[in-house]
């Protein structure tokens, strides 16, 4: 039995922001629709804030998109699957290549990594 312990990984919170980040971007957005299209009250959209809260927003969408490549290539490094059970290893390339490709194609990122981090919890990987 090996006293190895897998290192922890602080790149999967980066990974973990991208689904909030377009969450809140969804939300922010469907509530400027409401308010500037169809003119109604809708919370949070006096004056200014509904475009800073989209900006916000944005620029969160953008940031963690950026930088998820990046973060699922060191995640994956620090993964053990040799030591588990695991039925599934992720495939460094395969997952920061889509990453990679969700840089142009809007959702994919929230996509990827979502898949991601289902199948880190589901195979016990990462708890």
């Amino acid at each position: 039995m090996s006293d190895h312990h897998p290192q922890k990984s602080h790149w999967i919170k980066v990974i973990g922001f991208v689904p909030v980040a377009y969450l809140v971007g969804i939300a922010v957005g469907t509530l400027f629709v409401l308010s500037t299209v169809f003119h109604l009250n809708v919370p949070l959209t006096g004056s200014d804030t509904i475009f800073v809260l989209g900006a916000v927003s944005v620029v969160l969408i953008f940031l963690s998109t950026v930088s998820l490549p990046y973060a699922l290539h060191r995640d994956i490094a620090l993964l053990n699957t040799r030591e588990t059970d695991a039925d599934w290893a992720p495939d460094r390339s395969k997952y920061v290549r889509r990453a990679l490709y969700g840089l142009t194609i809007p959702g994919l990122s929230l996509l990827v990594s979502s898949y991601y981090l289902y199948r880190i919890r589901s195979t016990g990987l990462r708890t």
